[in-house]
């Protein structure tokens, strides 16, 4: 993958900051710990720590690399890391430590929290908002801040939509303290599943294994009748084998194929929609797949191959 790639494909999955000389030593090293933990439990499983203990630390990392990595508007050009995102990323650490320490404290236990645990656990809930706001966007922030929403003003909604557990100390609770929130299913099968599937993907395509899958589907494609659009469904097909991310799959391979469509008379919107569409579905084959696949398999129980073949 070449520099204009990876400049591409930096700037689509949301990050800017491109980080001179010691400035990336932060990054690289909790990138290293992230990776080298879960590469450990992949391994080993859990001995000497629970698995509410690995979410918050998948969690922590996470949130660290986010302050770490994206800036705090998109677009923002940077060759360092600002003090406010190094505050931030500071205090990620220090919340996801206090939230270690008293997960089997007995106020927690009994769903009696302290203020101070009102306090932190509001903290951490702010902390992965802004967090998602910077590498998703702003629709899932918005999405997640209506539901929040309900949760206070239920007992002013009518007919089905009415409930009456509106309270603040019960909402911080259940959404920190519990594992029917941020420690849920889909952050349960990120850290179990996902992240270490995602971690090889980005291994092999680091040593060249993307730039092989777009040369094979361009060798045997690309002469034919609509050649490049085949290519690009081959193409996003096979690099979906060791890509977990639809974006970084889009990106890759759609440098290459989306202009030769256009080339040979695809209109614009028809190239696009063909790369995207086959670099969506690519994340669901096997080895590597994306974080959708997994959870949809937390949530529903269904074998993977069974959802594999649904339309």
């Amino acid at each position: 993958m070449d520099e204009q790639q990876k400049d591409m494909m930096q700037e689509l999955e949301g990050s800017d900051r491109k980080l001179r000389q010691y400035w990336k030593l932060p990054v690289l090293t909790v990138s290293l710990i992230l990776s080298c933990f879960h590469l450990y439990v992949a391994g080993f499983g859990l001995p000497g720590i629970g698995s509410k203990t690995f979410l918050i630390l998948h969690v922590m990392l996470g949130l660290i690399l986010v302050f770490l990595i994206f800036p705090i508007k998109k677009g923002l050009q940077q060759t360092r890391i600002p003090w406010y995102d190094l505050l931030l990323s500071v205090c990620s650490l220090v919340i996801g430590t206090y939230i270690i320490q008293r997960q089997d404290a007995s106020s927690i236990m009994s769903g009696q929290p302290t203020d101070m645990d009102l306090f932190v656990g509001l903290s951490f809930i702010v902390l992965v908002l802004e967090a998602t706001r910077r590498v998703v966007g702003k629709p899932l922030v918005i999405i997640a801040l209506i539901f929040i929403a309900y949760f206070f003003l239920g007992e002013w909604m009518p007919g089905q939509f009415h409930h009456t557990r509106g309270d603040f100390e019960r909402f911080v609770y259940e959404i920190t303290y519990r594992n029917n929130g941020i420690f849920g299913t889909p952050v349960y099968a990120s850290a179990q599943f996902v992240f270490i599937f995602i971690l090889f993907g980005a291994i092999l395509e680091s040593t060249g294994a993307g730039k092989m899958f777009i040369d094979l589907a361009l060798r045997l494609f690309g002469r034919y009748k609509g050649g490049p659009a085949k290519a690009s469904v081959v193409s996003s097909g096979m690099m979906g084998s060791i890509s977990g991310s639809s974006t970084a799959n889009a990106v890759t391979t759609g440098t290459f194929t989306i202009p030769l469509m256009k080339k040979v008379g695809f209109k614009p919107h028809v190239a696009g929609g063909v790369e995207v569409a086959a670099s969506s579905s690519g994340q669901f084959l096997p080895p590597i797949m994306g974080a959708a696949a997994f959870i949809m398999v937390e949530f529903t129980g269904v074998a993977i191959i069974k959802l594999s073949k649904a339309p």
